[in-house]
């Protein structure tokens, strides 16, 4: 009997060695991935709120596809060119931006104001550098002078559309810097004197060409 005692406990004993062994061989062999460590920057423009300045140089002839046709004289707006300087706030959706915009170009002889809504669609699947396109409907008006030769009091409303193209450089996950060649169709309803004391209203259509050069803040960033 002591020795049926002594061969059940030696079984007992090997048995629990080798269920251990077991044990840590199996957890030995199991091996956590280390977490995964996210990406201070994508590389690529986000979050919802875009709040951006921009300037550059444009071109604007008002009489580029209808003049005022007022005779002598007024004669046709003379082409000038000039320094434009503006800002947005904007909501990012993605790769989508829309918001409200104000720019004001400086031509000396008087000054050109829009005021509007901009669309930007950014094409961010290039990492570095997103091609962009841009449209903007707005409001249009002269202020301080107007363009027509030998018109005073002169009123000018009216409107267009710009189309814009060109790219987006994110610098750091909250800025980024844009470039846009511009061509802009814009139509005015003109109310002035003439020289000769006369009130005339007439209308004109032209187009301006520019340049634009914008830094972008980007706030409150989109949770992953």
């Amino acid at each position: 009997m002591k020795y049926v005692v002594l061969l059940v406990g030696a079984l007992l004993v090997f048995g629990a060695s080798a269920s251990a062994q077991e044990q840590v061989g199996t957890e030995s062999t199991t091996v956590t991935p280390p977490p995964k460590k996210k990406s201070v920057y994508k590389n690529k423009v986000g979050s919802l709120l875009w709040i951006e300045g921009f300037a550059g140089p444009t071109t604007y002839d008002p009489d580029q596809f209808g003049s005022l046709n007022l005779g002598a004289q007024s004669p046709n707006a003379p082409q000038l060119s000039g320094p434009e300087y503006g800002a947005s706030l904007s909501v990012g959706l993605g790769g989508f931006v829309l918001g409200p915009f104000f720019r004001w170009a400086d031509y000396s002889a008087y000054n050109l104001m829009k005021i509007g809504l901009e669309i930007q669609g950014v094409f961010r699947f290039i990492p570095y550098v997103h091609p962009m396109v841009r449209l903007d409907l707005f409001y249009a008006s002269t202020r301080n002078g107007n363009p027509w030769p030998g018109l005073t009091n002169t009123n000018t409303n009216g409107g267009g559309f710009t189309l814009g193209a060109g790219i987006r450089i994110p610098i750091i996950r909250w800025i980024s810097i844009a470039a846009t060649f511009d061509w802009s169709f814009i139509g005015l309803a003109v109310r002035a004197d003439q020289a000769d004391g006369n009130r005339v209203s007439n209308g004109s259509t032209g187009n301006q060409i520019g340049g634009t050069f914008a830094l972008t803040f980007h706030f409150i960033q989109a949770r992953k």
